[in-house]
């Protein structure tokens, strides 16, 4: 058995039970080293503003044969730590379990804070080869001076900026946003305007100032507000709001990606049925998205899969994590704009699109393709990709109604860009998702191969158009395909044939584009525009052609 203590990129190996995997962003350094194989003891060293409270998560790991009890000594633990979960938790056979953790230097003075923390496997010791029971995380937590100015950062790709990177807590049940801090926008005059306006804000209101981003596309300024321990996040933003000059208050509210579990295949081609259904392959040497600038604002993108070499014109990383090969953005990025190597793969729906690839959400786990995303990331996102000029933005996620990030899509909206959402997989009875509910954004749900409903696609008034998304064959990291359903893949096939459409026609507005996609669709379900389907299946043969004038090639 083993087990691996794993901070940023250092990484050491000893023998043990339990995975301490550490998800500390954090300032300055850190290191993470086994200690005393034997004894099953490891040394985590990390720095940490004065007046900071951050968010992370240790993750206990049951290498062994059995089910077992796991018990975080929690009457021990430092005072600058505070466990968010339950201490006592059953970890199946082969299996993980995420410990979501706080640390606070609030009222701490500069200098090194040292303890121990200890999770002991309560019933290991009854299998037999599972007898060492206990593991000792020793933690050396160094204070730093507190700044007096934040630094403004501007939404565009590079090294991340100085100072305190921004954590990406583990949600906590039932709160769809980031319970510890508050986003502010206000209008940008300049640099030092924004920096005394910030600080001043956040006297008058018992905040500590985080981080200050500039969104160009806005002309303003975001300000990452960390709120003291127990401030409530809602009441803060309401106190906030009518504050001049705020313009907007709200929590950094949480979002999800839009899909389901993916399985590896090795079938290719033939399990592709994707394009012949929407009738992309009838227009293939007609259009391919040449010279159109598509967004893709999701998790990272494996732009070394043979299949997207070269694909990728631009990338970013929003999430302070790094631009990472992740599953769900290198499905939907193979969907759009892959292309066969030597006859093997899949053929996107627009493979000479220029890809701009942003990652705003993170993984739950390097393999998983359910991800996890916020207003923070998603507005920076956006705010990029409206920098960049892009024509289509896609975002096969979903979350609350908020205003950051809806302000962000009407100003996209404002400005000529078509933005394509997934519908959601809440189910028929399933609340709408946003943005895919807002009114000036092409909602897409999903069907199977045989023009039926995806069971999990959420329905109501606010689905516009439908796309394949069951069992659906794309790219994924390390040069495979998986095999993957949700009403995220659909929206990627939409943002496709937007590209195309657009390569015809790059004079067509967002309203005047969405109204030729649905009089193009073929209506499934009840007559007319419904619920289910909105006005049926897109048809990128019939779109396309319609602006040709050429009728013959889709009969």
């Amino acid at each position: 058995m083993a087990a691996i203590l794993r901070k940023a990129a250092h990484l050491r190996q000893s023998r043990a039970l339990i995975f301490f995997i550490a998800t500390f962003w954090l300032a300055a350094w850190m290191t993470a080293q086994a200690q005393d194989p034997a004894g099953a003891q490891f040394e985590w060293r990390f720095s940490l503003r004065q007046n900071r409270i951050v968010s992370s998560s240790i993750t206990t790991e049951n290498v062994c044969h059995a089910r077992h009890r796991f018990q975080v000594d929690s009457n021990n633990l430092p005072s600058f730590m505070r466990l968010l979960d339950n201490s006592s938790f059953y970890v199946n056979s082969q299996s993980k379990h995420i410990l979501a953790v706080e640390f606070n230097s609030s009222g701490l003075k500069v200098g090194q804070y040292e303890s121990l923390v200890s999770i002991r496997c309560l019933t290991c010791k009854h299998e037999r080869g599972c007898s060492l029971d206990r593991q000792l995380l020793h933690l050396y937590m160094t204070v730093e001076a507190e700044t007096n100015t934040a630094n403004i950062t501007h939404a565009e790709p590079g090294p991340s900026p100085a100072g305190p990177s921004l954590p990406y807590p583990t949600p906590v049940p039932d709160q769809n946003f980031v319970r510890d801090r508050i986003l502010v926008v206000i209008p940008f005059d300049s640099a030092e305007g924004v920096r005394t306006t910030a600080k001043r804000l956040a006297t008058a209101h018992d905040l500590a100032v985080v981080e200050i981003y500039r969104l160009k596309s806005l002309d303003a300024a975001l300000i990452v507000y960390a709120l003291r321990d127990g401030t409530d996040a809602l009441a803060k933003a309401e106190e906030l709001r009518p504050v001049s000059p705020v313009l907007i208050a709200q929590p950094d509210y949480l979002y999800h990606t839009s899909d389901h579990i993916a399985q590896e295949t090795d079938a290719y081609s033939q399990l592709q049925y994707g394009p012949r259904l929407i009738r992309a392959d009838r227009v293939r040497k007609l259009v391919s998205g040449r010279g159109v600038k598509v967004a893709v604002i999701d998790t990272g993108v494996d732009s070394g899969h043979p299949a997207l070499k070269g694909k990728i014109a631009e990338q970013a990383d929003m999430t302070g994590r790094g631009f990472t090969p992740d599953i769900h953005g290198t499905l939907l990025a193979g969907i759009i704009v892959s292309e066969p190597k030597n006859g093997v793969g899949i053929s996107g729906i627009a493979p000479q699109s220029d890809l701009l690839a942003v990652k705003a959400c993170q993984p739950q786990t390097p393999q998983a393709i359910q991800a996890q995303c916020w207003s923070l990331t998603l507005a920076r996102g956006l705010d990029l990709a409206l920098q960049k000029k892009v024509q289509v933005i896609n975002l096969s996620l979903g979350g609350p109604r908020e205003k950051l990030v809806t302000r962000l899509i009407d100003e996209g909206a404002g400005r000529g860009i078509v933005v394509v959402a997934a519908a959601g997989n809440n189910g028929p009875q399933g609340q709408p998702d946003f943005p895919a509910a807002l009114p000036n954004v092409v909602s897409v749900t999903a069907v199977d191969a045989k023009e039926q409903l995806y069971a999990y696609a959420t329905q109501g008034e606010f689905i516009d158009l439908a796309a394949p998304g069951v069992e659906i064959v794309s790219t994924s990291p390390g040069g495979k395909l998986l095999v993957s359903s949700g009403t995220s893949l659909a929206s990627a096939f939409v943002t496709g044939v937007v590209s195309l459409v657009l390569q015809q026609d790059s004079r067509l507005s967002p309203q005047s584009l969405q109204t030729l996609l649905e009089r193009t669709a073929k209506d499934l379900g009840p007559t007319g525009k419904d619920p289910q389907f909105g006005s049926g299946l897109v048809d990128a043969c019939k779109a396309v052609t319609q602006l040709k004038g050429d009728k013959n090639l889709c009969r």
